[in-house]
């Protein structure tokens, strides 16, 4: 059974297009992903204000490599309380690491106590 050639231009071009696309849209969500994750920070902050009354400050937070994240001077103050935590540098390897703490429902338990 032959093909023609048309027929090959066709899926060579399908291809390259998909795979340009492809490039893309990865090389626009590698550019706006320190914008993300600002953004989830400042929900982050928000929330603990909100519902723990809880002063949340992160002097900073920056990608280093593709996928790992790092947290430097985090500090956690209840609200006319005592300082709850204080954390120097923090750095996860994985961003599901940070949505999968196993200790996640013990920190929320802490802060509900202290509330």
């Amino acid at each position: 059974m032959h093909i023609p050639q048309k027929y090959y231009k066709i899926i060579r071009i399908s291809i390259v297009s998909l795979l340009a696309i492809i490039f893309i849209v990865g090389g626009l969500a590698f550019a706006k992903r320190e914008a993300l994750l600002n953004a989830a920070i400042k929900k982050a902050i928000s929330k603990a204000d909100s519902e723990f009354d809880l002063e949340l400050k992160i002097e900073s937070a920056k990608f280093v490599g593709l996928s790992s994240v790092q947290f430097k001077n985090i500090t956690a103050v209840p609200r006319g309380r005592d300082s709850l935590a204080k954390i120097q540098n923090f750095e996860t390897d994985n961003l599901d690491d940070l949505n999968n703490f196993e200790y996640k429902a013990h920190i929320e338990s802490i802060l509900n106590r202290c509330a």
